[in-house]
C-alpha cells in the first residue's frame, strides 16, 4: 500500500482503494486499520474532488468497523 501510494497516479490511487477495502472487509487489525486511515486522511485533504471521494468513501467502509475512527476526521 505505501508503495503504490507514492506513485501518485491513477493506477496507485486504485491500488490504494482496493487495498483500504480490503482491510475494512478482513478482520480489524489494528496495525491495518490505523495505515488506512492515515492513507484515508491523506485522500481526503487533497485538492481533487476525485480522490476526495475516495476518501470519504473509504472512511465510511472503515467506519463500519467502529464509528471512533472518525473522531480525528
Amino acid at each position: 500500500m505505501k508503495k503504490s501510494d507514492d506513485v501518485c497516479t491513477n493506477i496507485g490511487y486504485a491500488l490504494v482503494y482496493q487495498t483500504l477495502k480490503t482491510i475494512a472487509a478482513i478482520y480489524p487489525s489494528q496495525a491495518l486499520i490505523d495505515l488506512a486511515t492515515t492513507t484515508i486522511a491523506r485522500f481526503l485533504s487533497s485538492e481533487s474532488h476525485n480522490l476526495k471521494y475516495i476518501g470519504i468513501t473509504g472512511l465510511a467502509s472503515i467506519v463500519k468497523i467502529d464509528p471512533k475512527y472518525t473522531l480525528g476526521y
